[in-house]
C-alpha cells in the first residue's frame, strides 16, 4: 500500500550528521586555537540545525489521507472466428440401423491484440494510526 505521508528524518539523525561534519572539520586543522573557533561555531550551528529540525517534526502530525493498491488491468482483444470445417451430417450404420450424426462447423480463433495492459491506482481502506 502506498500512503499519503511524508516523513523527515528525526533531529537525533541531524545531530549526528553535524557531529560527523565537526569531527572531519577539526581533523584536517591542527592549529588549537582556530579549531576552538570552528568548534564552537560548528556546535553553535548544529544545535541550531537539530532544533530548527526538530520543530516542524512536532509541529506538524502527518495524517494518511488515503491509502491506494496497485491493481493490474488485463489487455483487451477483438475475436474474430475464421470457418476451418463447414458443418456437415453423416449416416453410419450401426448393426441393422442407420444413423444420421451431425458433425458442427470448427472454427478458429484470432485474437488481435486492442489495447495493452496497465496498473491502475485502487483506493483501498487505510488501517488504524491509532
Amino acid at each position: 500500500m502506498v500512503a499519503g505521508v511524508v516523513q523527515r528524518p528525526g533531529p537525533h539523525k541531524v545531530f549526528f550528521v553535524a557531529m560527523v561534519n565537526l569531527l572531519v572539520l577539526a581533523s584536517h586543522y591542527p592549529n588549537y586555537f582556530f579549531l576552538e573557533e570552528v568548534m564552537k561555531k560548528s556546535l553553535f550551528a548544529a544545535a541550531v540545525l537539530a532544533i530548527a529540525a526538530a520543530a516542524p517534526a512536532v509541529a506538524w502530525e502527518g495524517k494518511t489521507v488515503a491509502c491506494y493498491k496497485k491493481v493490474w488491468v488485463n489487455p483487451t482483444y477483438t475475436a474474430k472466428k475464421e470457418l476451418v470445417m463447414a458443418a456437415h451430417s453423416e449416416y453410419k450404420h450401426v448393426g441393422k440401423e442407420v444413423h444420421e450424426i451431425y458433425y458442427p462447423p470448427v472454427y478458429k480463433e484470432i485474437l488481435k491484440k486492442k489495447t495493452d495492459g496497465y496498473y491502475v491506482m485502487k483506493k483501498v481502506s487505510c488501517p488504524c494510526n491509532c
